[in-house]
């Protein structure tokens, strides 16, 4: 099950699309369960009217179930995937009243859809003993740590860590330079870019020159938010440099998200791109720098998990205009031709 769609919008409170694939947000499904349980799969009995699956349960994430018992599942839909259904290992459920499974692939059928690979006891003890982080979310940095994850699974993980209250993202910032190699490699830079933290830019960097950038790793510099100099300048090189265009897509949207002075001159440079989405884009983030503080729709910054506040503008005086996609497109250029020269007037920063 392949993910090949870059999650472009932040927002995460419906489900999140990849191809013609929902998947839910754990956050919410976390709401919605009232168990949520990790365990071995004993027995699946599927039929089209519906199927039942005897679960072994190994930890309680919430709820009252008890570890070491075994309960009954029930899905509403059949499991294609029954017969390989004990070699799955371990997996996350969550439950909802009368023991209704709450699928976290919206719409798809099997074992896979309906719940998450989970780690093994070994695998979670790594980092059990980290103060700090809830059971769900030791559960999921755990998850993040097993190999062979799809691209769709690892975007909906790091979703649920990037809605956590910023308390909670500080400890997952711990656990994760405590807990995983400090080497570059794609599950430390999507866990550190989702904390807008500057490693995360720096370890994005080398997968770049290494050619190692996955789906998830370019949608989590979609998210970052850190107005740091050092980062800003590196996520501005790759506008010019990477040949990946949605990368080069998600580091313009992050760009745009931060909107400090510093991001302004790399903004411009995207105004001469030859995509429209990208010189919409660019646009976009010269008029939120040019009325910070009074823009709609502005984006709280970040630093490693916890928000920092916007510096208020001196100039309370709306300039310039952001006219819908359509209507840009069709003005022959008149609203590139304004930014163009507002960004030329912005006191220069050195890249």
């Amino acid at each position: 099950m392949k993910a090949h769609r870059f999650a472009l919008a932040g927002a995460l409170a419906l489900p999140i699309f990849a191809g013609l694939i929902a998947f839910a947000p754990l956050g919410i499904l976390q709401k919605q369960s009232n168990d949520i349980i990790v365990g071995k799969t004993v027995s699946v009995s599927s039929t089209e009217a519906g199927s039942s699956v005897s679960v072994e349960v190994q930890r309680v994430v919430k709820g009252k179930m008890s570890a070491g018992s075994t309960v009954t599942l029930r899905v509403d839909s059949p499991i294609p995937d029954s017969k390989a259904a004990d070699s799955l290992g371990p997996r996350l459920w969550f439950v909802r009243a009368g023991n209704v499974v709450a699928s976290r692939i919206v719409n798809v059928d099997g074992i896979e859809a309906l719940s998450l690979p989970a780690a093994t006891a070994a695998e979670y003890a790594i980092g059990e003993s980290a103060s700090g982080p809830q059971k769900l979310t030791r559960e999921v940095m755990a998850i993040l740590r097993l190999k062979g994850l799809d691209d769709g699974t690892r975007t909906q993980l790091n979703g649920y860590i990037r809605e956590l209250p910023s308390a909670e993202r500080q400890d997952v910032l711990r656990l994760v330079q405590t807990n995983q190699a400090v080497a570059a490699t794609p599950e430390n830079a999507s866990a550190l870019l989702g904390m807008s933290s500057v490693q995360g830019v720096t370890q994005l960097m080398e997968l770049v020159k290494a050619e190692k950038v996955t789906l998830d790793v370019a949608d989590s510099l979609c998210h970052y938010r850190n107005p740091d100099d050092s980062g800003i300048r590196l996520i501005g090189s790759l506008l010019q440099t990477s040949l990946n265009q949605g990368l080069k897509m998600c580091a313009m949207i992050s760009l745009k998200a931060i909107h400090t002075p510093e991001t302004v001159a790399w903004m411009a440079s995207g105004l001469t791109s030859a995509s429209k989405e990208e010189q919409y884009l660019a646009v976009t983030g010269l008029y939120l720098a040019a009325n910070s503080g009074a823009a709609l729709r502005e984006e709280t910054l970040m630093a490693d998990g916890l928000p920092i506040k916007r510096v208020p503008r001196e100039n309370t005086k709306v300039i310039g205009v952001l006219p819908p996609f359509d209507a840009f497109v069709a003005d022959g250029g008149t609203t590139l031709d304004f930014w163009r020269n507002w960004a030329a007037q912005q006191p220069s920063e050195t890249h």
